[in-house]
């Protein structure tokens, strides 16, 4: 399975040539409605952007890479992932305030990387993973909205990651060993949702209860998009390309899913990524990002402030 820390750490390693942006910048408003990471600057910041491409605005602007937006439910602020830069140069879950920029660090984890914040639909707590001394060793932890109060989900020789809340918050989906699975939001009953003849990662669920996930057959390598119910029925095939689609998001009403695609560079060995959104049925594709070595990646479309819009 895929490690987070180490793709998103190696790519802060190479040098990127500043695209120059696609889309005019927004006055200082919280209303993204899409949240997103990006190097358009030439550094891992955060952005938000409206849900047609435009309106682009740079949130975070430091040297150290910030990456995984995740938006609060009440869309006043938004938790990401930033390279801690005391000296134990390990990555914190952090807030920021779109608005006024305000940001506060949550986490003090020793020893490990937190992950993928994750918020219950109330608010008041963010679930997430910590990745410890590799891709294949990441347990799931749960903490209060401030930072307080974390608990340790899980425990096991198994690569737990990826916590996503249901829309009421009764279950978590996470990813186990490369299966989408469900569990309380106190780490028990634990259920498996897509088939163990594939393998899935980043789950996402939409507001009737569907789960998203990025999918691909155990003895395949394309990645496609997938939909299905909780209960593990009515798998559904969103994406059918030669390229890789991955961190599907939901729109607020379910109408889209906003995700990103990468595809080699046909002169050379960089990848090309952007993000392009999709209705769940597989029409109505369209891209909001331009390919080149911005690197948009995590999207997050999340903004209640701003659902009545779409």
């Amino acid at each position: 399975m895929r490690s987070v820390a180490a793709l998103c750490l190696a790519a802060f390693l190479i040098i990127f040539s500043s695209a120059p942006a696609t889309a005019r910048a927004d006055p200082p408003t919280r209303s993204g409605p899409i949240a997103f990471s990006s190097f358009r600057h030439g550094q891992l910041d955060i952005f938000t952007m409206g849900s047609d491409g435009h309106g682009v605005r740079n949130v975070t602007r430091d040297p150290a890479p910030d990456f995984q937006p995740a938006w609060s439910p009440d869309g006043t602020v938004i938790a990401f992932v930033s390279l801690h830069t005391d000296v134990s140069h390990f990555d914190q879950i952090f807030t920021v305030d779109p608005l006024t920029d305000e940001r506060k660090q949550l986490t003090h984890v020793d020893g490990g990387n937190p992950q993928a914040p994750a918020w219950s639909p109330d608010g008041t707590r963010i679930a997430f993973h910590v990745v410890y001394g590799g891709a294949l060793d990441a347990e799931l932890f749960v903490m209060n909205a401030d930072g307080s109060e974390l608990v340790q989900l899980t425990d096991d020789a198994s690569d737990d990651s990826s916590p996503a809340w249901s829309p009421d918050g009764s279950r978590i989906a996470f990813v186990r060993d490369g299966r989408v699975m469900t569990m309380d939001p106190d780490g028990g009953d634990v259920e498996p949702v897509t088939p163990a003849t594939m393998l899935a990662f980043d789950p996402a669920w939409s507001t009737d209860g569907r789960l998203a996930f990025v999918g691909r057959s155990s003895d395949a390598t394309q990645e496609d998009l997938f939909t299905i119910e909780a209960d593990g029925s009515v798998l559904h095939r969103v994406t059918r390309t030669r390229k890789t689609e991955a961190e599907p998001s939901w729109s607020p009403r379910g109408r889209w899913l906003v995700y990103t695609i990468t595809q080699m560079h046909p002169e050379n060995d960089d990848d090309l990524t952007w993000i392009s959104k999709i209705r769940p049925n597989g029409a109505s594709r369209g891209r909001l990002s331009a390919a080149g070595s911005q690197r948009d990646a995590s999207p997050d479309w999340r903004d209640r402030l701003t659902a009545s819009l779409h």
